[in-house]
């Protein structure tokens, strides 16, 4: 059976039903059949709505059990994938896999301003804004200079954004003083 039909009969099973329930049933079936996975990465990146925002969902959900089914050139195409992604969702979802996972490092300047840019976006979920903070500050340990400037994103917004972004803010913020408490 040909990769195209393989893909088109994922979309398939994808649009058959909606929530966790549903997802679980998906990633049972790709545990079962690996091969899935890759097919599964096409429909992400095919960037249609909904189907890509379910199978980004499916594969965040294996990746948290399974991290090494998510190779590097697929966190690079995903990575590339962001800037016009067709849904919020998809950002959050590559976001999080990202966020457990080795930047490819290539990518990393790219990322980097994505995730500054999602951080400070108005329009951003809060969820978007908590992965893009804990990417950021991981790749900001080897980089002072992303510190200073991580901690002062955080100081000036973390006031007048929703919860789920202070709580976040102020553990990161507790951490880099703890570590470097010159930066201020």
């Amino acid at each position: 059976m040909s990769a195209e039909i393989k893909i088109k009969q994922i979309t398939e099973l994808l649009g058959t039903g909606t929530g966790r329930g549903h997802i679980d049933m998906i990633s049972g079936m790709v545990r079962k059949n690996p091969e899935m996975f890759m097919h599964l990465a096409q429909v992400v990146l095919h960037n249609t709505e909904p189907e890509s925002r379910k199978a980004a969902w499916v594969i965040d959900t294996m990746t948290e059990e399974y991290p090494e089914m998510i190779q590097e050139d697929i966190l690079v195409q995903f990575i590339d994938l962001l800037p016009a992604a067709c849904h919020t969702a998809l950002h959050r979802h590559i976001l999080r896999m990202l966020d457990r996972s080795l930047i490819p490092p290539a990518k990393t300047g790219e990322l980097l301003t994505l995730c500054f840019d999602y951080l400070t976006s108005p329009d951003e979920p809060v969820a978007v804004k908590v992965h893009a903070m804990n990417i950021i500050h991981t790749m900001a340990r080897s980089e002072p200079g992303l510190l200073v400037e991580l901690t002062g994103i955080l100081e000036l917004r973390r006031e007048m954004e929703p919860p789920g972004f202070r709580n976040r803010a102020v553990k990161i913020l507790q951490s880099i003083y703890s570590k470097n408490p010159g930066t201020c």
